[in-house]
């Protein structure tokens, strides 16, 4: 479960991350 949540959390900041650099 924790491991889980870990790996979303890491995710969503990878898409922010792509997000960002897209715009940018």
């Amino acid at each position: 479960m924790l491991f889980l949540n870990l790996t979303l959390l890491t995710f969503a900041g990878n898409r922010q991350r792509l997000a960002h650099y897209s715009i940018g």
